[in-house]
């Protein structure tokens, strides 16, 4: 399945890496696409990276490994037609 992350700390990172390890397609989401930690993580893995809109888009389903704070912004979505 194609899973999409948004976060690139420790808990994105390690979830992420549990989830390709099942087999899955994952990509990891962040703020920008030449997110550092992001491109280490997906090279080392595999997988790919790109901005929060690439995770969502790519992705059948999606989690979000992001602080608490992060999730109080408000967040638009692009349509995505099924």
């Amino acid at each position: 399945m194609n899973i999409g992350i948004l976060g690139t700390g420790v808990v994105g990172q390690t979830i992420g890496s549990k989830l390709v390890e099942l087999g899955h397609a994952v990509h990891m989401g962040s703020r920008t696409s030449d997110n550092s930690k992001a491109s280490a993580w997906a090279e080392k893995t595999g997988s790919s990276q790109g901005t929060f809109t690439d995770a969502r888009l790519l992705a059948k389903s999606f989690l979000s490994a992001l602080r608490a704070t992060a999730h109080f912004r408000r967040w638009r979505w692009p349509e995505v037609k099924t």
